[in-house]
């Protein structure tokens, strides 16, 4: 896996690693649960991913056009390594099913297959092509792809942060 998404691997792993399913499945009233959580990101990585072997082949993905939001938007993310506080899930990433404590593992082979779709596309169009657009950011290139996929998985790391530290005190 390149670095961005290795590197996330590692801090999700990290994050539930001693974490019963039991607490997997707890959260406050009103709030997702860590197993929730984690199927949000789960569900980024499977539409990315199945976007991009969408795109496949086709030799140019066409951009899409950026607003000063999505330029906004790409500042914070893709230059500064934030993410953006308090917002909805859009529905394609929004877990549906009852939480289920096997994401703990699914999760890392659905970044694994992201990290291929990434690594195929750059491969046929080359590492500063556009690789897929995001709905919110526009035309992102694979490494793009990379440090969103990494920043927002940090902004829900710190989320999964606070849940252990609730559920070790509820």
């Amino acid at each position: 896996m390149r670095s961005h998404l290795e590197q996330l691997s590692h801090e999700l792993e990290s994050a539930v690693s001693d974490m019963s399913d039991e607490d997997l499945l707890r959260a406050p009233e009103g709030k997702w649960c860590v197993a929730e959580v984690l199927e949000h990101l789960r569900l980024t990585y499977t539409s990315t991913a199945k976007m991009l072997e969408k795109n496949q082949a086709q030799m140019v993905v066409e951009r899409a056009a950026l607003d000063e939001r999505a330029k906004t938007a790409r500042e914070l993310i893709l230059q500064q390594g934030g993410f953006f506080e308090g917002g909805q899930a859009p529905p394609f990433a929004t877990p549906k099913d009852p939480p289920d404590v096997t994401v703990r593992t699914r999760i890392l082979e659905d970044l694994k297959r992201l990290d291929a779709a990434l690594s195929e596309g750059e491969q046929r169009r080359g590492k500063e092509a556009n690789q897929g657009n995001h709905f919110a950011l526009g035309p992102l290139t694979g490494e793009e792809w990379r440090q969103f996929h990494l920043a927002h998985g940090r902004h829900h790391v710190k989320q999964i942060e606070k849940l252990r530290t609730w559920a070790a005190t509820a």
